[in-house]
């Protein structure tokens, strides 16, 4: 049986099998403002001990890891990495990225061979963007000794230049007709497939229905757990038909300030056992990552802080979790 705990504590932690986290940007102003290097990655010096309690670690890259200058086309937001942060992620422990998302095409087909190129060279898995539609919607298979999983990546959001068609490079669109046609592919196989979705509003605290909707066909189609980024908060926790949902992850380790702050993160640890391989352990530690706070270096949370978050993510939780048969005490700092 399944069960989901909140933890703020990776000393004690048994080895995971898989650990999600939400956006990723290193860009030149975290590096400097960190001192970071590819061989010191200390940006991620906070989350250190997690990182290194995982076999497999996977985030959302949120950006071009390229040197050109000469955007796809004109966006408020255009966010570019330099060439050390494969191998910082690679180097923090950081081994597969989902690429389906608003930023990866900023800097066109150069940007994006730029970045696929950066991430093989440094052994980083990825999916979600390709040369086309086919090669986007690829997934990454990870072997991990009781289980095999399958990743999948898709993007909901704009500009739809972005999304790959059968002739052109892109990120990995959310269509209905894609995601269910990889997804039933990958369950057919037996894999226990993972579908990080790229969605909803910027900000946004609560799901929007398509989101839903889109979660909910996943499941339906054969998926067994649904991560969700974009909206740089935390979003809702749902289960649906015995599968987990997290609807946003919030950030991870984003180079930016935003005004209004209040940032949000957290990790989702899975494990797998020889006698339920396809009823993982789930384990949700929640992380501060506002860079007000933090200083470009996500961390995980106090007790204090987890206790003051607790109502919130209380709140969050759809009534469905209460109405299956899982046993899920959600919070627990003595969990792992």
């Amino acid at each position: 049986m399944l069960v989901l705990f909140l933890s703020t504590s990776a000393a004690r932690a048994q080895p995971a099998d898989l650990q999600f986290f939400g956006d990723v940007l290193i860009n030149a102003k975290t590096l400097r403002r960190t001192h970071s290097t590819a061989a010191n990655p200390n940006l991620f010096a906070g989350s250190a001990a997690l990182l290194n309690s995982s076999r497999h670690n996977i985030v959302n890259l949120e950006g071009v890891i390229t040197t050109t200058l000469a955007p796809f086309e004109a966006k408020q937001f255009l966010l570019r990495m330099p060439p050390s942060a494969a191998q910082i992620l690679r180097t923090a422990g950081i081994d597969a990225v989902t690429l389906a998302n608003n930023h990866t095409m900023d800097f066109g087909f150069a940007g994006l061979l730029s970045t696929l190129t950066s991430l093989a060279r440094a052994d980083i898995a990825s999916t979600g963007a390709g040369i086309n539609q086919s090669a986007a919607s690829l997934p990454v298979i990870i072997k991990l000794k009781h289980q095999s999983i399958c990743l999948l990546a898709f993007s909901k959001t704009l500009p739809s230049a972005f999304w790959a068609t059968t002739r052109r490079a892109g990120s990995a669109f959310g269509a209905e007709s894609l995601v269910t046609e990889r997804i039933s592919a990958c369950a057919a196989r037996g894999f226990f497939t993972v579908v990080a979705f790229h969605w909803g509003k910027e900000g946004e605290h609560e799901a929007l229905p398509y989101q839903k909707d889109l979660a909910h066909l996943a499941i339906e189609a054969g998926g067994d757990l649904i991560i969700g980024h974009h909206p740089h908060n935390l979003q809702e926790i749902e289960i649906y038909r015995d599968k987990p949902i997290f609807y946003s992850l919030g950030n991870f380790a984003f180079g930016s300030e935003p005004e209004v702050g209040n940032q949000q993160g957290m990790a989702v640890r899975l494990t797998f056992t020889e006698d339920h391989p396809r009823e993982p352990k789930v384990v949700v530690i929640p992380l501060s990552v506002d860079n007000h706070t933090v200083h470009f270096v996500p961390q995980l949370m106090s007790k204090v802080e987890a206790d003051l978050l607790q109502p919130q993510i209380t709140a969050l939780r759809s009534c469905q979790w209460r109405q299956t048969r899982w046993n899920c005490p959600f919070y627990g700092h003595e969990a792992l």
